[in-house]
This record gives structure tokens, sequence and C-alpha cells, in this order.
């Protein structure tokens, strides 16, 4: 009874203190890369584990921070995102067997956060990768079921997409120009391409080391233009491919120093066209031109903002914010890309130029 009592005054004594301090009570987080003097061009924006990180108010965060968490549904190891065009972020949680789905935009706390796969058919077991299509639906890939799943926009079970065509499905793309869903068969070594009605249009890649070939893809994009960026895992590499599956480029190799990778995961395209990779040994993620040439990374290991340990998947809305799978942090870390106009209202906000 003392020890309520003593929590319930220091509740009280919280919640006074905050009232007469304000909204500077909590201070914020500035993370940009790189480094002034330099123009910014990455800013870190929030991390995402559960429901609470996106709708919260400042007396229930302060009451949190005295009395501790109470129980939530949390991520427990993420891998592959996305966006849709209504503010929602899917996230495929190998941890827990099912697609977790934040509200960005919700009105209710009831509203922010969705579950997908957790029962009936369709249940999932080891959800690796999300793509949602322009007309809603969501397709996720479970390398433990081998199977492709399509859900409608209501998060109901639609369809099985390709059974018997995977050994095992990782990355997944959905093509909005051509209205297409790519899926890499990692231990196949090939890509395959459907409609979004389920039917099978196209395959291409097999295992090996030349142009056009793979060992062991993980993580595949589609651009707004058709081409397809292909994460070559094992040989330490980006492969592109234009909208008629043919080679254009690659560039990367295996290695310990920037500009090379370690173990590429990944990847997503900005509006001007910058090619984002995420690699789990740097812990970091590279930043490279159309040409291959590195441009920037951001990123350590470590637990803090801006931080990853084994982060695995990316995405990039519209928007040209970046959401990175922060894996064994158990969290998402959301992040802006600056544009030259954005940069250079960072930089006179922080009392640069």
């Amino acid at each position: 009874m003392r020890y309520s009592i003593h929590r319930w005054l220091v509740l009280c004594l919280a919640i006074a203190l905050l009232a007469g301090c304000g909204s500077s009570a909590v201070k914020k987080v500035d993370l940009v890369w790189p480094l002034p003097p330099e123009k910014p061009r990455v800013r870190w924006l929030q991390n995402i584990s559960r429901a609470s990180d996106i709708s919260q108010s400042s007396v229930s965060k302060f009451k949190e921070s005295i009395l501790g968490k109470e129980d939530e549904v949390s991520l427990m190891k993420p891998y592959g995102l996305c966006t849709d065009r209504f503010g929602k972020l899917y996230v495929a949680d190998t941890g827990s067997g099912r697609v977790f789905v934040f509200d960005l935009n919700a009105t209710s706390e009831n509203d922010i956060l969705k579950f997908i796969g957790e029962s009936g058919q369709g249940k999932l077991l080891q959800p690796i990768d999300v793509a949602v299509s322009d007309s809603g639906d969501i397709f996720i890939t479970d390398s433990k079921l081998n199977t492709v799943y399509c859900f409608g926009k209501d998060y109901s079970f639609k369809a099985n997409i390709g059974p018997g065509e995977f050994g095992r499905p990782t990355g997944i793309a959905y093509d909005r120009k051509n209205n297409r869903i790519f899926i890499l068969d990692t231990v196949n070594h090939m890509v395959k391409v459907f409609d979004t009605q389920g039917n099978k249009i196209a395959e291409f890649g097999k295992g090996g080391e030349e142009t056009g070939e793979f060992n062991r893809p993980t993580n595949i994009k589609v651009d707004k233009n058709g081409y397809i960026y292909i994460t070559d895992t094992m040989n330490g590499r980006i492969q592109i491919f234009d909208e008629n599956l043919n080679f254009v480029s690659t560039f990367g190799s295996l290695g310990q120093t920037a500009g090379t990778f370690a173990r590429p995961r990944g990847i997503g395209i900005d509006t001007e066209g910058h090619i984002y990779v995420v690699d789990a040994g740097f812990d970091n993620v590279q930043i490279f031109d159309q040409q291959g040439n590195l441009l920037l990374f951001f990123g350590q290991p470590g637990f803090g903002p801006g931080e990853f340990w084994l982060p695995a998947g990316m995405y990039i809305d519209e928007n040209d914010r970046i959401y990175v799978a922060d894996s064994y942090n158990q969290r998402v870390e959301i992040f802006q890309y600056l544009s030259d106009k954005d940069s250079k209202s960072s930089s006179a906000e922080a009392g640069g130029e």
C-alpha cells in the first residue's frame, strides 16, 4: 500500500512538473548527416516499435518515464517493410510471425496498430517482406512456409500467389508503372514476376557470378520508371535491370571499406534517383549515385537514435522519408532525405549558411 501511495505521489509530482515546464521538458534529438559545416542530406526523425511511439500525450509519456512501460505489443525482429499512399506503415516481423500495420495518420489510438496473418487462412509463420499495390492489396512473403500471400485492404486473406513456385521467397516489390509484383526466390537464385491477380508473367536469373546471375539475392526495389534494383547479397553487389527485364548495370563488391558491401540487405531509391543500400555487416546505410559512386553513408553500430544493430529491409516513400528495419534493436528507424532546398533550410535553422 505504501508503495502504491508513493507511486501515486511521484506521478502527481511528475505531472505538476510537466505542466509547469511545458513542452520544453522534452529535449528534441536533432541528428543529421553529414555533420556541419557540410550541407545536411539525411535527418533522423523517430523510432517506432509500438503504437505508443506514434501517438501519446506528453503527460502519458512522462508517466511512462517515471513508472515504466505497461505491457504493450511491440516489434520483435522486423525485416521487410513498406508504406502505402494513406500513411500506413507495414512491417513484416519475423520474430512474432505477423505483419504490423501502423497507421501514422490515425485519429484514434485504437486505430494506430493492426495486424495481418495472426490466424485462420493465411496465418503467417515467418514473414520476410511486404508490398502494397495501388488497389490496396497486400502481398507478403513467408520464407518458412515457402509461400506468398495476398490480403485485401481490409487485411482478410485473398489468395496464395504462385503455389509451389518458390524454394524460399524473400524480397518483394510492387512495380507501380506496370502494375506487377516482383518476388525473389533466394535459394533458386531467381526473380519471379506476377500480375496483381497472381498470374505468373516471367522469371529470370540463375545461380552464378556473371551479370544477370545471382548468389542468394535478398532484397528488391522497382523505381517509378520500372527499373529493377536487386541486392545480390552473396555476390556483394547491386544489379539493375530495365522494365523489360534486360540487364543494365551492376556495382559493388564484397569488402570492408566504404563503398563495398559486407552483408547488403535492404535497398531503396529516393525521388532524385539516389540508391540506398542497408548493410547489416557495417550497421549503416550507404547512398550511391546511378553509376555506383558512393555519396554518403549514415548510421553506426549501437542502440541510440540513428544507430543500428543488424539492420535489414528498407523503404523510401514518395516524400523521401526513409524507413529502416533495425532488426535486433526491435524497431523501425525513420529518416528524411533533404533536397537542396531542405538542406538550406536545415543549415539556416542550425545557424549555418
